[in-house]
């Protein structure tokens, strides 16, 4: 069909309502049949000079069919009405500029239709509909306010941005269109943005921008999502999406990403104090590849599903971070090393594969904690794991005795969640000395493993109570004030020396009448005797009872039974004691 050039005047003459001759045959008069519309109606026209439109307005533009525009700028345009621009029937126009204008706009470009460029400064635009194959090279924004913006049925719009201080209402992409490059900059706000398309190649969120949501679904591709010093609220990747990389860096805040049903991502990057508060991934949906670096922040973990290849934490240096859920399937598990935090959590946790911990400190000193709640570790490592510079661990039925530990001292005190001295804290302070002891004894380390041994032994002994278990706590409170638990050969030698001169003292008494004296008060021959017999009494082969017998023989007399029985005795004492000292003494060496 022919189209039908005319000027830049001849065009405000059709705006304002006027019968245009274009040749001696045509007449063109842009008034719609129907008075209520207030549109004016373009037709195969071409218009290769600028057209500036500004003041009072109460007519909206159709460009209907075939129409070519080179450039149409709104400046400073005030109305009463909604001014709807709006392009079809394969229409091309170059340049679309709507500037410093009170005025409310709709633009709308089907059927083919195209804009090369849409400039707002300083405007606003109530909506953008593209659909029916329209396309837009670029949209850009300075201090514009956006209520909505739509693309759907194979539209194309090649590039957004939006710069200082623009506002976005609502971003929606539907049936199979196309957003190459999306970027909100520069202080400016966007409230909701929807990708149900086929594709988008880039997404930037830069300059102290706000993005409240970005929802992304129905089989969206996008290729990446780059956040940097600004904040995105919500990401949400749901029905088969895929993204192939997240990139959060310089002080830019995602506060909820949410990968669910079948999506699939690629890359997540966190660096230069990036912060994502709160990561939950569900249904069967994928992530390959998370890695937290630096100074970032990735505060909490929801695992209720899907699958993760690796979570990679490296010198990171952060104040918290939580792991919850245990219906995450990993490929290679977790990974911190070099990192340093003030809070970890682990609470209904479980891993299939295991948690790689290398290196790993409190940020500041004695003042952070550690917390294992109903968590299974799987296969997981400890290596050099600085426990003891947190100023607590707090443990609550969580399994680690499959992992493998080495150079990870712990604190003196475990805390549990319930009170000290109750026997349920006791219980849960015994699970896990008793783990540490497995672990130390699949390893073949029996030095390490007789410690947490004797930890847990001791808090066993703080469980039992002795109206009920009177005989296993007896001979517990003997063999940990003995021997603290066979590890303290020291204390079994202040114990024989502490328990065997008083009864040593009362055999003297009971069989020789011996006037009680301290040994600086004897004599130098007595003091000698006494000792010699004294070592004679602690030593476990003696026959020291025999003997006295005999003396007693020769001096017309015998023993009494009663001084027997005390022999006895002592002798069960020594021997029980002595042979504490040698298990305890040996504990390096036992095989």
């Amino acid at each position: 069909m022919k189209r039908y050039k005319i000027s830049a005047q001849q065009f405000y003459s059709l705006v304002a309502g006027e019968n245009v001759k274009i040749d001696k045959f045509r007449t063109f008069n842009a008034v719609h049949k129907n008075p209520d519309y207030r549109s004016r109606v373009f037709n195969n026209i071409e218009v290769k000079e600028d057209i500036v439109i500004s003041g009072h307005i109460d007519y909206s533009l159709l460009f209907e069919n075939n129409c070519i525009i080179n450039k149409l700028i709104f400046t400073e345009v005030n109305s009463k009405h909604n001014i709807s621009l709006t392009f079809k029937g394969d229409t091309k126009m170059n340049h679309l500029r709507i500037e410093n204008s009170t005025a409310e706009f709709s633009i709308n470009i089907s059927e083919s239709s195209k804009v090369s460029n849409i400039d707002l400064t300083n405007s606003n635009l109530r909506t953008l509909l593209v659909y029916d194959s329209g396309s837009i090279t670029i949209l850009s924004t300075f201090f514009a306010k956006i209520g909505t913006i739509k693309l759907s049925k194979k539209s194309t719009i090649w590039s957004l941005v939006f710069r200082e201080n623009s506002e976005i209402n609502q971003i929606t992409t539907l049936d199979h269109c196309k957003v190459d490059f999306l970027a909100v900059q520069s202080n400016s706000k966007t409230e909701s943005i929807t990708l149900s398309s086929d594709s988008l190649e880039e997404l930037i969120v830069s300059d102290s921008a706000h993005l409240e949501k970005l929802e992304i679904n129905n089989n969206h591709n996008v290729s990446t999502i780059t956040i940097e010093n600004a904040t995105l609220n919500t990401l949400i990747l749901l029905k088969e999406s895929s993204l192939v990389k997240l990139e959060l860096s310089n002080n830019s805040t995602l506060n909820i990403l949410r990968l669910q049903d079948d999506c699939k991502v690629k890359i997540i990057n966190l660096t230069k104090i990036a912060n994502l508060k709160k990561f939950i991934i569900t249904d069967f949906a994928y992530c390959h590849n998370i890695s937290v670096t630096g100074k970032s922040n990735l505060i909490d973990i929801q695992l209720d599903g899907g699958v993760i290849g690796l979570i990679k934490f490296f010198s990171l240096y952060t104040e918290s971070i939580k792991i919850e859920g245990s219906n995450t399937r990993f490929e290679n598990g977790i990974q911190l090393e070099n990192s340093s935090f003030n809070e970890f959590i682990f609470i209904n946790f479980k891993i299939n594969t295991g948690i790689s911990f290398l290196n790993v400190t409190s940020l500041e000193p004695k003042k952070g904690s550690i917390k294992f709640i109903r968590s299974d570790f799987g296969y997981s490592s400890f290596i050099n794991f600085k426990f003891n510079s947190f100023k607590t661990l707090l443990f609550e039925n969580s399994q680690i005795s499959k992992s493998f530990i080495s150079n990870s001292p712990f604190p003196k005190n475990i805390e549990t969640n319930h009170e000290i001295d109750k026997i349920s804290h006791y219980k849960q302070v015994k699970l896990f000395y008793e783990q540490l002891k497995s672990m130390y004894q699949n390893q073949g380390n029996r030095t390490e493993a007789l410690i947490y041994q004797s930890k847990e032994l001791d808090a066993y002994y703080e469980t039992l109570r002795w109206r009920k278990k009177f005989w296993d706590k007896s001979t517990l409170w003997a063999y940990k004030w003995t021997a603290n638990f066979g590890i303290s050969w020291t204390r079994a030698v202040k114990a024989l020396v502490f328990v065997t001169v008083p009864m040593y003292i009362i055999l003297l008494w009971l069989t020789k009448e011996v006037s009680p004296v301290w040994p600086w008060e004897m004599s130098k021959t007595d003091l000698e005797l006494f000792t010699i017999e004294y070592f004679d009494f602690i030593n476990p082969t003696s026959f020291i009872w025999k003997r006295w017998d005999f003396i007693y023989e020769l001096e017309g007399g015998t023993i009494r039974w009663e001084i027997k029985l005390f022999l006895l005795l002592s002798k069960i004492v020594v021997i029980s004691i002595t042979y504490q000292l040698i298990q305890a003494f040996r504990r390096f060496g036992r095989r």
